[in-house]
């Protein structure tokens, strides 16, 4: 059974990301039902999943498809620790980079958001940091 163009899309992010080197070693998932429980956390992980797909007709036989994932970034830290913060951060900044321009299933990539940049919450209640990347792709079929 063929996956559908989000779904491929979100694949071959994922498969992206496990060939990257950056300045943390981490994991990368695609999921339908993201889980992010503090007990299981042991690394950075980046956790992927569908969020959106919005369209608009172009001409008779064209319409742009811009296709939205989410990206989570975790990473176990000390809140007290302004290192560990800031090497989260860093982190982010260069999945983003890496991210940038990178086509995915024959969509291209238009854009990043980081919002929030770290969850507030998370890091004083859970010693977790947690970012989230979305990111838009742009197909027209």
């Amino acid at each position: 059974m063929p996956d559908s163009v989000l779904t491929d899309i979100a694949d071959d992010l994922v498969a992206y990301l496990k060939t990257l080197s950056l300045s943390q070693t981490f994991t990368s998932s695609r999921t339908f039902l993201p889980n992010f429980e503090r007990e299981n956390l042991t690394g950075y992980v980046v956790t992927v999943y569908p969020a959106a797909e919005s369209r608009e007709v172009l001409t008779r036989g064209q319409v742009e498809h811009v296709y939205t994932l989410n990206a989570v970034v975790r990473a176990p830290v000390n809140p007290a620790n302004a290192t560990d913060i800031s090497a989260a951060l860093y982190f982010v900044e260069q999945l983003v980079t890496s991210i940038k321009g990178q086509a995915a299933s024959g969509a291209a990539w238009i854009s990043t958001e980081n919002d929030p940049v770290f969850d507030l919450e998370m890091l004083q209640e859970r010693h977790e940091f947690l970012s989230v990347l979305t990111l838009n792709y742009k197909k027209v079929i």
